[in-house]
């Protein structure tokens, strides 16, 4: 069957190979959960804060790839993809802009501390004029908690150490 044959609409279940070699079969839906998925940003304000991820604790390494993409809604949409890396020892926190198509978010900021009790933070700053509604896919995710963007304060949480990345 050729690629363009497929239709990927409704696909209902993958066929795989595990590592031992065994035939599987799982659902689109279960693939997903393995470290990939999506959430969405409604009528975001230009020059906010939302905090967008929670980390595990701060004393184990958190990593994601994070696509964002706005819609037209009177202004051209934007692509941004990010890769964040994370931990709250090392000094190495680091988030890299490997891609963009237009600027929706100018700047990220990570919220850490030295701890194996606590959890880290990531916030993004919108930088559109309009209405800004955000879609987000991210994937290779290791220890990041996706949640509905929630508008967070210019001034960071007290107690935590603040490495902010411009874009």
């Amino acid at each position: 069957m050729k690629e363009n044959e497929l239709n990927n609409g409704t696909v209902t279940k993958v066929r795989g190979i595990d590592a031992n070699g065994n035939s599987i079969v799982t659902t689109p839906k279960e693939i997903a959960k393995s470290g990939c998925g999506t959430f969405s940003i409604v009528d975001a304000l230009n020059g906010k804060w939302y905090r967008v991820a929670i980390s595990r604790r701060c004393h184990m390494a958190s990593s994601v790839l994070l696509n964002a993409g706005s819609l037209y809604v009177n202004n051209a949409p934007c692509s941004q993809l990010f890769y964040i890396a994370f931990d709250g020892y090392s000094n190495l926190q680091n988030v890299i802009q490997l891609g963009v198509s237009g600027k929706c978010i100018s700047k990220v900021r990570l919220l850490y501390i030295g701890s194996t009790t606590e959890t880290g933070m990531v916030d993004i700053y919108i930088s559109a004029n309009g209405r800004n509604d955000i879609n987000f896919a991210y994937s290779n995710n290791i220890g990041f908690t996706f949640q509905t963007p929630v508008e967070v304060s210019e001034e960071p949480d007290a107690g935590y150490i603040v490495k902010e990345f411009t874009f």
